[in-house]
């Protein structure tokens, strides 16, 4: 997917263009399943590893989760044997939260469903706040707050 096209599929969901950052010219889209199934897995390991599997407060909280959680997608994505010379569809997306009441931070991706629909998809990255990569369902309020999302 181009870098038009990832602008269009969030701003027909009621982005605002302006909030987006996309740092490649071509996007690869992951597939629902190995985000919910691989990818999240393998997440959980790797903070298990890495001892950072609850929030805390500043130190490791709903923004340090989505930048690891993004950063750790694109690494498994630069060692895809065979992947095709693009970036990866999934990122981080700050926002206005009505049931937290303030800023917070998940993740985002895109992909196809078995029609070859592009959706987006909102993902929670901490545990206590749903369970890992469980899918976030933004209002349309919130999602015209949105200040950045970067791909």
């Amino acid at each position: 997917m181009n870098h038009q096209n990832v602008c269009n599929t969030l701003a027909a969901t009621g982005i605002n263009p302006n909030a987006v950052l996309l740092l490649d010219g071509e996007y690869m889209l992951p597939t629902a399943t190995w985000v919910h199934g691989t990818f999240a897995s393998a997440l959980d390991s790797v903070l298990k590893g890495l001892g950072l599997t609850e929030w805390s407060e500043e130190a490791w909280d709903c923004d340090k989760f989505s930048r690891l959680t993004w950063a750790y997608a694109g690494l498994l994505w630069a060692k895809t044997q065979g992947r095709p010379q693009t970036g990866l569809a999934f990122g981080v997306v700050c926002y206005m939260s009505e049931r937290l009441g303030g800023g917070h931070a998940i993740n985002v991706f895109i992909h196809r469903d078995s029609n070859g629909q592009a959706h987006v998809q909102f993902v929670e990255p901490q545990k206590q706040l749903g369970g890992r990569l469980v899918e976030v369902n933004l209002s349309e309020a919130e999602r015209k707050t949105i200040w950045s999302i970067i791909f």
